[in-house]
């Protein structure tokens, strides 16, 4: 009773009852003749599953990693990459692709294994860019980044020039560098009809675009990325840049009727394809939206899915942004104390792949803000305004300046003078960068300020301001709750 037979003869197999008789079986092996033994079974199952042996690759890959056959094993682990990566199993593609590295670099460093080495090095690294990893992208071309841009060509030099693109927005904030790795990247993708490359290159500049207030340019490469999609039959390729398109331009710049139309379009297509990494995007973006919208209870909804989600593929950035979007929609409803674990949650995660220095600030601040709402007072009003001083993305100028002053309109008394000046300044910046909901919440913050100071007519004025905006946007429930407010007034 050490084996059982599984399957009926002759697909049936044999395991062993026990995981640990297993181990001391092979362990009782010689080193060279567990790796006579491994190239053995992998050459059977080569022969035994000719007509199937896509279904084989993962078992081929470990015998012959374990035989050191490095030749063989190194190309079973590219079939198994292009075989995860047409169905998106993202995750599956970074392992292998690593184990195929290891191969690599422990062949002889002939010409044709040091060219495939480069290939691999910017392969893995494309898959960490399309789980958001952005430093782990970087790292992973660091070794070859010279000889990539000097003497690359094609799809080599594409996704090298996006992957230093995707780092100087994410973890540096360098917006002009950024543009002009992707901007090269495009141009290459374009001129060797690099479609699969120009869609993450458009994408990235898309999202970069959008966070730094260039909405014209960032929903032309949503858009181009959306007529990409709808060529092919790949439901959660459409769902991406649809919320995408709905996150980083409709939502960021107010226009939250269309937001909230595309970003439900595009949970309906990823839940239909079953995709988990699509879904986990799109529950975050319409989430977003809905708060937007003011449906507070269908924003929590799609916020806790999306979040979730994230956190069973390691989706880190999307984890970070439905916590954030969480901890408002919380701070709405007055639960104070579970706001301000998900601000800290968001920055978490960010940290987790370095995302966003001014996005971690935005949610300290966030957290903060919900701290002394909370009626805890012990706030660093110090290093709160350091955060503000260092922010390098305009879309976040508005946001941090109207968190700073409602934390100093609600900490006492004396501290409403600079709440006025950084609610004016807040106002500014919206208005400069094209945030229009953002500018509503401001003039409704202003409409407080005004009533602690019991000015009851300019009260009024702002927050007939904020429910003017409001409506022209489509944020339908903050009109209701604005109007119901107006009305105590």
């Amino acid at each position: 009773e050490l084996i059982y037979e599984r399957g009926i003869y002759p697909e049936s197999s044999y395991i062993f009852k026990h995981a640990l008789t297993q181990e001391v079986v092979y362990d009782s092996i010689l080193g060279k003749r567990k790796k006579q033994r491994h190239e053995k079974i992998g050459r059977a199952i080569e022969e035994l599953h000719q007509n199937s042996l896509d279904e084989n690759y993962e078992l081929l890959a470990e015998h012959f990693i374990k035989a050191d056959n490095f030749d063989a094993a190194e190309e079973y682990c590219r079939l198994i990459c292009r075989k995860a990566a047409k169905k998106n199993f993202i995750e599956d593609a970074i392992a292998y692709a690593q184990k195929r590295l290891d191969c690599l670099e422990s062949l002889p460093q002939t010409d044709d294994v040091r060219k495939k080495i480069i290939d691999t090095r910017i392969q893995l690294g494309f898959y960490f860019l399309q789980m958001y990893y952005f430093v782990a992208a970087k790292e992973a071309v660091s070794p070859i980044i010279e000889t990539a841009l000097k003497y690359g060509r094609g799809r080599q030099l594409s996704q090298t020039r996006i992957i230093e693109g995707a780092y100087h927005v994410w973890v540096m904030e360098d917006m002009p560098e950024a543009y002009k790795h992707l901007d090269k990247a495009i141009k290459i993708c374009r001129e060797t009809n690099d479609f699969i490359s120009l869609v993450w290159a458009q994408a990235q500049l898309g999202a970069a675009t959008g966070v730094n207030c260039d909405f014209d340019n960032a929903g032309s490469n949503f858009q181009s990325n959306i007529d990409l999609a709808e060529n092919t039959n790949s439901k959660w390729g459409l769902a991406l840049p649809k919320s995408s398109k709905s996150y980083f331009v409709f939502t960021f710049q107010g226009r939250i009727h269309q937001a909230y139309k595309i970003s439900r379009e595009a949970v309906q297509l990823a839940e239909e394809s079953g995709d988990i990494l699509s879904k986990a995007h799109s529950y975050a973006c319409h989430g977003v939206s809905c708060y937007r919208k003011g449906y507070l209870k269908e924003a929590e909804k799609y916020l806790v899915e999306a979040t979730t989600a994230c956190d069973k593929i390691n989706l880190f950035l999307w984890g970070s942004v439905g916590q954030h979007s969480l901890g408002e929609v919380y701070y709405e409803i007055g639960d104070y104390n579970k706001a301000k674990h998900c601000h800290l949650f968001a920055v978490s995660l960010a940290n987790k792949i370095q995302f966003l220095p001014s996005w971690q600030n935005l949610n300290k601040i966030g957290a903060a803000r919900a701290i002394v709402m909370d009626q805890e007072k012990d706030v660093d009003l110090e290093r709160i305004y350091n955060y503000v001083s260092n922010i390098k993305i305009k879309s976040v100028e508005g946001w941090q300046r109207r968190y700073l002053s409602e934390i100093l309109l609600h900490l006492d008394g004396d501290h409403l003078t600079e709440s006025k000046e950084w609610i004016r300044q807040a106002i500014e910046a919206d208005q400069r960068n094209d945030m229009t909901f953002h500018l509503a919440k401001d003039y409704a913050v202003f409409t407080d300020f005004f009533r602690r100071k019991d000015d009851r007519q300019s009260a009024k004025e702002n927050l007939n301001q904020a429910i003017r905006i409001f409506h022209e946007i489509g944020a339908d429930g903050w009109v209701e709750k604005y109007e119901k407010d107006r009305a105590t007034l």
